[in-house]
């Protein structure tokens, strides 16, 4: 990875580094694993800030990806499941800040632009919270019509 940047460096500077580092470096093997230190400090430090990571987009209700995610008026961001549920539910307050602003939130919440984001960089976590996501409603969606019958039917009977 040295060398790497090293003729980098050469072919932009026309400066012939990578020969005097070479020797440099192998008159010191102390300096050589002090400099790998280093660099993985500033690769851990500098870059992978850059990187976006997961944990950063996890409901913090759910704990899992925040597919279709709701940002509420107090900026924080759920998961729409989890948001209908606590809107289900009647509850009013954030549950991070306690601001009442729960009930108020509807589909101008929706915040596609994280939305995208979250796919175009979590495809396979976005695919697999949306399919645990549309279980979860047709689920709900049989025991309500499990429990209130059909056609005047008794309650149970889904079929006939």
């Amino acid at each position: 990875m040295f060398l790497t940047i090293l003729l980098e460096f050469d072919k932009r500077t026309s400066l012939p580094t990578t020969s005097s580092f070479n020797t440099f470096i192998a008159c010191n093997p102390f300096l050589t694993s002090q400099l790998a230190k280093a660099l993985c400090f500033t690769l851990h430090n500098h870059l992978l800030t850059l990187i976006p990571q997961l944990d950063d987009y996890l409901c913090p209700i759910c704990s899992s990806i925040s597919v279709k995610p709701v940002r509420l008026e107090c900026s924080h961001v759920f998961c729409v499941r989890c948001l209908v549920k606590l809107q289900r539910e009647r509850k009013r307050f954030c549950p991070i800040c306690r601001g009442d602003v729960v009930l108020k939130a509807d589909s101008r919440n929706l915040d596609v632009g994280l939305w995208n984001f979250l796919r175009q960089y979590f495809p396979k976590e976005a695919r697999e919270k949306q399919a645990e996501n549309e279980k979860e409603v047709t689920l709900e969606q049989f025991r309500a019509v499990q429990s209130q019958g059909v056609g005047g039917l008794r309650a149970g009977c889904c079929v006939m």
